[in-house]
């Protein structure tokens, strides 16, 4: 069962406007709801769209209709209902599935949350690297289940698959084992909101090579990090930003994931060593620069620094870095 049920409306009733009557406004909306029961019929008919290029056809054919000219943003205007219907379809019928269809449903905005595993399943099956990208993109609220996924399709695919994209001098000093454009995709994984316990969990789901990759790559990012840095992991377009916070927590929670295996394993040793050798450097760096934070605030507010009897009108401090 998959408690997709009818409701009283396929389509979502628009307001009334000012110059309508009520009567006007329900013929309206009975109108739209019938035209969208219509086309639900046929896109869900088998002897009409037989084939993955014939369904994309005609939910292509409906959304440019059905889309507000008025909205930035330009989505169709359909429901939610219609919609999980035609992705359940596909789930039934893989080959009526397609990019552009996964696109089409994306494009909604209204794909259920429920939906989202098999929706990235299907991407996934299809090492379709642009259309996990527009999921990423697009879709909030994914499970930790379905993020590490993706982290370990991310990890395991070859270089081949991900668009061309130059290593820039700044990348190529963080000597990464992965090349920029890998990174880029790991990070957008990263960059999205998770539940620690949960996250933990389903990071146990990582084999050891990937889990080794996975932590040199946080440890580059980790030696390594900047505003420029992170300008640079960000994909075109994406409004996901990858923090330093975010770094952290993954590397902290993959260590909790794998920490036997870690310890156990000579090959992890030396990552183990050069990680911790890293962290106790941010951490003493952090200590002597905190040392600035009451200075930089006053000057920030443009407030004069307390007053103090004991400091001579010319005074001379060093602060090492």
């Amino acid at each position: 069962e998959t408690g997709n049920f009818k409701p009283q409306f396929l389509t979502t009733p628009n307001l009334i406007e000012a110059s309508q009557t009520i009567e006007e406004w329900e013929n309206d909306v009975s109108k739209d709801d019938e035209t969208e029961n219509e086309i639900l019929c046929r896109v869900l008919d088998s002897k009409k769209t037989k084939t993955a290029k014939k369904l994309a056809l005609e939910l292509r054919k409906y959304f440019e209709k059905s889309t507000c000219t008025e909205s930035r943003s330009e989505k169709p205007t359909v429901s939610q209902y219609f919609v999980t219907s035609i992705f359940e379809r596909c789930i039934k019928e893989k080959e009526l599935w397609s990019s552009e269809t996964g696109r089409l449903i994306l494009k909604t905005r209204v794909l259920p949350q429920r939906c989202f595993p098999q929706f990235f399943s299907l991407a996934l099956e299809s090492n379709d690297i642009d259309l996990l990208k527009d999921c990423l993109f697009n879709l909030n609220g994914i499970s930790e289940s379905t993020l590490v996924d993706c982290l370990k399709f991310i990890l395991r695919c070859n270089d081949e698959v991900f668009p061309t994209c130059e290593n820039t001098e700044i990348w190529k000093e963080t000597n990464s084992p992965c090349s920029l454009s890998r990174a880029r995709y790991l990070s957008l994984v990263l960059s999205h909101s998770i539940n620690d316990a949960f996250l933990q969990t389903n990071l146990r789901k990582l084999h050891f090579e990937e889990t080794m990759l996975f932590m040199k790559f946080l440890l580059c990012v980790i030696k390594w990090w900047s505003i420029t840095l992170q300008d640079l992991l960000q994909l075109e377009g994406s409004v996901h930003t990858l923090s330093y916070t975010q770094v952290l927590d993954w590397a902290a929670l993959t260590l909790n994931a794998h920490f036997t295996q870690l310890i156990l394993i000579p090959e992890a040793q030396t990552l183990l060593v050069n990680l911790h050798k890293v962290i106790a450097e941010q951490i003493t760096t952090h200590e002597q620069l905190d040392q600035l934070d009451g200075p930089l605030r006053h000057f920030k507010k443009h407030e004069p620094l307390p007053k103090n009897d004991r400091i001579s009108a010319y005074s001379m401090e060093n602060i090492e870095l």
